[in-house]
């Protein structure tokens, strides 16, 4: 099997571009993450209002469909900051779906995230809910994010389950929200107040499978099912055709759903 290309080695004059804009703007890029782990790291300082914050904008392995995450290093902040692993949620309004989000946009947003903590958030860009842990690209041309409750994810010990959400389409994309995850005669619940947010919309399922490994970017269902049984996942189109409940629904716009629960570059269950 050939190894799999890095996105810095399929698009070298992309990683170019990001390495000059960012040495630009005063980081640097880590050396060893990138030769003994073949993860693309930049860290820098950011001055606002006297106060220095320490920045590391890393880029996920599927990187440039899913934009750069950003860490601040040296401050813990009450909102809007994952408390394990520092990750700012920088993310507006749904702004980062069209899946053009480059390092000089993680910088500015850094710049406004900063501005609004100091001075204050807009309501109209506050999420009232948990923090979107990554974007979710549903198929090639049809977007959307899903809320995953830590709750759900941490307390998995499942290798398989069917999940339940709540999902519809606002403006030009899909938005929703994992209720609830069962498997083994159990059933895993999200919390009182996360079951609350979008609790109008329509109900549909899905079978999720456990991987040990970060998944890459996949151009097509076919790619994900053929991945998954690579990696010990048994007749997954089957499964997942079985737990979709809404293929009944004549109605429904959804076909088969899947979900893959694996270990992100945090370390932690995404």
């Amino acid at each position: 099997m050939m190894p799999t290309l890095t996105w810095y080695e399929r698009y070298p004059h992309l990683f170019d571009e990001e390495r000059e804009t960012l040495l630009q703007q005063g980081f640097s890029l880590e050396q060893v993450a990138i030769q003994q782990h073949k993860l693309v790291k930049f860290t820098g300082t950011i001055q606002f209002e006297g106060e220095s914050f320490n920045i590391l904008i890393e880029y996920p392995k599927a990187f440039p469909h899913f934009p750069p995450n950003a860490y601040c290093q040296n401050v813990q902040f009450q909102r809007h900051q994952d408390v394990q692993s520092k990750r700012l949620c920088l993310y507006e309004e749904w702004k980062d779906l069209d899946f053009e989000v480059f390092g000089h946009n993680i910088v500015e947003r850094i710049k406004e995230w900063l501005h609004g903590y100091k001075c204050g958030f807009s309501p109209d860009s506050e999420i009232n809910g948990p923090e979107p842990k990554q974007y979710h690209q549903l198929t090639s041309g049809f977007r959307g994010i899903i809320l995953t409750p830590r709750e759900l994810i941490d307390n998995w010990s499942f290798s398989e389950a069917v999940f339940s959400m709540r999902i519809a389409r606002l403006r030009d994309i899909w938005q929703g929200i994992l209720v609830d995850i069962s498997g083994a005669g159990n059933t895993i619940q999200a919390q009182p107040i996360h079951q609350e947010l979008y609790k109008n919309y329509p109900v549909v399922h899905g079978m999720c499978f456990d991987v040990n490994s970060t998944p890459p970017y996949f151009h097509s269902g076919v790619e994900i099912v053929q991945w998954l049984e690579a990696h010990g996942h048994e007749n997954v189109l089957q499964k997942c055709i079985s737990a979709s409940h809404h293929l009944q629904d004549q109605n429904s716009m959804f076909g088969p759903l899947l979900g893959i629960r694996f270990i992100d570059e945090d370390e932690l269950r995404g």
